[in-house]
């Protein structure tokens, strides 16, 4: 028999970012999270030293770019 360890921890990661993105695009429906979610988190921990993240989000502002319009204009 084949071992689907790692099939099924990618199944599992690939399901939650799935759901993420879903959720992050507002097209939920019942599972919809209230108040429009900006940012997510998916993980997944398999064997022994197998672990994955992904962090997903509707945008990330850009800082440095705002820092420096806002030294020029003071």
């Amino acid at each position: 028999m084949k071992d689907r360890s790692f099939d099924d921890e990618a199944d599992s990661v690939l399901r939650q970012v799935y759901e993420l993105v879903t959720q992050l695009r507002g097209r939920a429906g019942e599972r919809q999270v209230p108040g429009g979610p900006k940012a997510g988190c998916a993980h997944v921990y398999g064997a022994p030293g197998t672990a994955a993240v992904a962090v997903l989000s509707t945008g990330v502002p850009d800082v440095a770019s705002k820092q420096r319009a806002a030294s020029r204009n003071p």
